[in-house]
């Protein structure tokens, strides 16, 4: 559906300027913006992403990765199209590296295949959130944050019915746009594909990294639940001196329970790079816990215990997880380690699960 954007200039050359992610586009009329979902129509500039959905979901909420927030439980998950990035390694790029065509909901899919979208009111997405008896809703599988629009008015009818929501995102975003946000969002994983310029330059097709860390920062200094996902390619981004600055700055900016996620790469879409190894995983783990971080995972690849928490006192395991199933919990009703009393930094009930995703 196509609906006019909430931020946005107008020029006196009938171009306009979006503000809604980093790039801030100033767009002439009949084009699109650097996300191929935005554009110019005689001097307005309109989304046509509005409910418009490409996917619909149940996942473990495991899978964003989030786990420390409601661990164990069903989230259901949406998605539409277009993205912020042009990640050459993109494993949804199905849905993110899309072409916009014309002033519809109608895009030109990476594949050569032409998308056409569902459209799903705000109402009627919190009806089936309901009828599927989940408690939280994740924007994810592309860029959430083109959605913005969206996401406020879903977010409206989602406060008064008490679910939560959860973004999946790689945080390239502004300011002014992620203060409409705020009030709606619960939790996000936001992603650093890398602690370089040089890498997104290369790899993802922006100037910088810094509004993804402004996002970041913005999130967790007014409360939400913020997970890390550091994707590692071999030879790009995985050289032990930017793992360190990117746990460095995890470690002072957000403190030392912020969870880390360290994912594998697998080669897909433009990027020919040979899987990350399970030592680099390993090597990446040990330098965040030796840094002062308390919560750090391994994603992608199988590696006995880097799933599970840890309570940084006692060292007991106070959630044990295999693939996206929570096999195990010790933890009180206020989420205490069950053998030490100490406070696990989990937002939410967790629960047992037995989600069949590996």
């Amino acid at each position: 559906m196509k609906k006019e954007t909430l931020l946005y200039d107008k020029h006196a050359d009938g171009k306009v300027q979006c503000h809604t992610c980093a790039h801030e586009c100033v767009i002439s009329p009949g084009k699109f913006g650097f996300c191929e979902t935005r554009t110019n129509v005689g001097g307005i500039c309109y989304t046509l992403i509005y409910g418009a959905l490409s996917a619909e979901a149940i996942d473990p909420v495991e899978k964003k990765p989030m786990f420390h927030f409601y661990p164990g439980h069903p989230i259901y998950s949406i998605s539409s199209v277009g993205c912020s990035f042009k990640c050459l390694n993109c494993q949804n790029f199905h849905l993110s590296q899309v072409k916009g065509m014309k002033d519809e909901p109608v895009f030109d899919g990476a594949d050569g295949m032409t998308m056409r979208l569902h459209y799903k009111s705000p109402e009627d997405l919190i009806k089936s959130v309901e009828e599927s008896k989940c408690k939280l809703l994740a924007f994810t599988y592309n860029e959430p944050m083109i959605w913005l629009e969206y996401i406020i008015d879903v977010g409206k009818i989602a406060r008064k019915k008490d679910i939560k929501i959860v973004l999946v995102t790689n945080g390239y975003t502004t300011r002014k746009a992620l203060d409409l946000m705020l009030p709606y969002v619960d939790g996000a994983n936001v992603d650093i594909k890398a602690f370089d310029a040089e890498f997104h330059k290369k790899v993802c097709k922006v100037p910088d990294f810094k509004p993804v860390l402004d996002c970041i920062k913005v999130l967790h200094d007014n409360g939400k639940e913020v997970e890390i996902t550091n994707l590692l390619i071999p030879t790009m981004n995985d050289a032990p001196a930017m793992i360190r600055k990117l746990c460095e700055w995890c470690m002072k900016e957000l403190g030392p329970d912020v969870p880390l996620h360290f994912s594998a790469y697998h080669p897909d879409y433009k990027l020919d790079v040979p899987s990350t190894p399970p030592e680099t995983l390993v090597e990446a783990r040990g330098i965040a816990q030796e840094i002062g971080l308390r919560n750090v995972y391994v994603g992608n690849a199988y590696l006995p215990g880097s799933e599970d928490t840890i309570c940084p006192k006692c060292k007991a395991t106070v959630v044990a997880r295999q693939g996206f199933s929570i096999t195990s919990i010790k933890l009180d009703a206020k989420n205490n380690c069950s053998a030490c009393g100490y406070p696990i930094s989990i937002v939410g009930e967790a629960k047992k699960s037995s989600f069949r995703f590996f």
